[in-house]
This record gives C-alpha cells, sequence and structure tokens, in this order.
C-alpha cells in the first residue's frame, strides 16, 4: 500500500479471497485493537456478536476489504491482495443499450431484446 502512495495511487478498496478475509478479520483479536461493543437488550430480544471488519484506516488511507470467492480458485491466487484506485477505473460502453422489437412475437406476447456491450476501462498500464 505504502508503495502504491508514493507512486501516485489513492487506494479505496482492496479484493482479497474468502481465506484473507478471515486472516484480516483475526486482527480485531489483537490486544492493541479496541474492541467492538455493543449494548445487549434486556427484554430478551436477539442479540449479535460481531466478529467482522470491513475497513482499515493506515497512514496510507482508509481501505474497505472485500471477499471475493472468484480468488480462492488456486492456492496461489488465495493469498493474494489486489488493490483498487477507482480513480483508475471507468466503465466504457462498446455498443450502447437499444431496445431490439423485432422477434418473433408468440400468441398475445410482446417481445423484445435489450442489447448493449461494455466493459472496464482501466486508465493506468
Amino acid at each position: 500500500m505504502q508503495t502504491g502512495y508514493q507512486n501516485g495511487a489513492n487506494f479505496r478498496h482492496v479484493s482479497v479471497s474468502p481465506y484473507v478475509k478471515s486472516v484480516f478479520v483475526t486482527f480485531m483479536s489483537d490486544a492493541n485493537v479496541a474492541p467492538f461493543r455493543y449494548a445487549v437488550s434486556q427484554g430478551g430480544e436477539r442479540n449479535t456478536i460481531v466478529a467482522t471488519a470491513d475497513y482499515y484506516e493506515g497512514p496510507f488511507g482508509t481501505v474497505m476489504i472485500h471477499p471475493n470467492r472468484v480468488q480462492a480458485g488456486t492456492t496461489k491466487l488465495a493469498r493474494n491482495a489486489f488493490f483498487l484506485d477507482t480513480d483508475m477505473l471507468s466503465f466504457l460502453w462498446l455498443r450502447n443499450i437499444q431496445e431490439d422489437k423485432d422477434v418473433a412475437k408468440t400468441g398475445d406476447a410482446d417481445k423484445g431484446v435489450i442489447i448493449g456491450e461494455g466493459t472496464l476501462n482501466v486508465h493506468n498500464e
């Protein structure tokens, strides 16, 4: 994260495997971290134990940690963390959304098709 920051990145999101997300959550059990505490109701309602953390705030910014089950495919991939600077990403339309109503009619049903193509546009190498 420090190297990216020094090179001009402003990371906002980190994509990790479920394994890495579960390891990240264990940081909350460290003695130097303030625990989450919630009031317990007296009325016999359900109570919740919080055992997760979704954000990391460090010296180089605050990032949200997202579990990504696709990254759990292989052991080598499961230990990676992908830091994302959303300022360097956008959606690019390759073919704008359009409606095609000229499809086969069946009975009283009005059929149609919505067609469009887009991709993720990355603004750096």
